[in-house]
């Protein structure tokens, strides 16, 4: 799978609105010679028991698997936990997210871009690079830093790439960061949401 990092654009950001949707992002991925590769689609949930919250995450490509984290506990389970989660009880799910896009290959990095929906209102563009030579994020900051300023150098509002790709710290939740895999994506598409206050 390699080292990915997950942003969301910022949906307050007027001039980042205006001058992206889903679609240009698509077309500029394209411009770059990016191939589309199919749908993705990822479901989020926030659920409360007391004080205490839990982000469970489910995605299209990983069959059979949810991801949750509460706190500085991140697991992988078998899709029935949710079904565990209920019958407890104790736990009320509270929103949902859905993003979905589409996928594309270009070299060795895989992007994909989608639209972030709670409910019935759009709540922003989502955008995961992924590359997929190395799986050690030390190696690949520079790599996915240089990627993004392709894709987003047409514009003067580029976000600070010291916010967009700080170095995530996998060791708080128990991942090793120099061996990345699909627990790590999980781990930054729930946080994504988590900082951005969308859950």
């Amino acid at each position: 799978m390699g080292v990915c990092k997950v942003f969301i654009l910022d949906p307050n950001d007027k001039s980042l609105v205006e001058l992206y949707s889903v679609e240009k992002l698509y077309s500029r991925i394209e411009s770059l010679c990016g191939q589309r590769a199919g749908n993705w689609k990822v479901e989020c949930d926030l659920w409360q028991y007391g004080p205490k919250t839990m982000h469970t995450a489910k995605f299209s490509h990983i069959k059979n698997k949810r991801y949750t984290l509460s706190g500085n506990l991140l697991m992988e389970a078998s899709e029935e936990i949710e079904a565990i989660i209920i019958k407890l009880k104790n736990w009320v799910k509270r929103k949902s997210a859905k993003m979905e896009g589409i996928s594309f290959n270009l070299g060795d990095f895989t992007i994909e871009v989608g639209s972030v929906v709670v409910g019935s209102q759009d709540r922003g563009i989502i955008m995961r690079m992924a590359y997929g030579a190395s799986t050690s994020q030390a190696q690949c900051v520079d790599l996915l830093t240089e990627m993004y300023t392709m894709i987003f150098r047409c514009t003067q509002t580029i976000p600070s790439t010291d916010e967009v790709f700080p170095v995530t710290d996998f060791q708080t939740v128990g991942l090793d960061p120099e061996d990345c895999g699909d627990r790590h994506m999980a781990f930054q598409y729930m946080t994504a949401l988590k900082q951005s206050k969308i859950l």
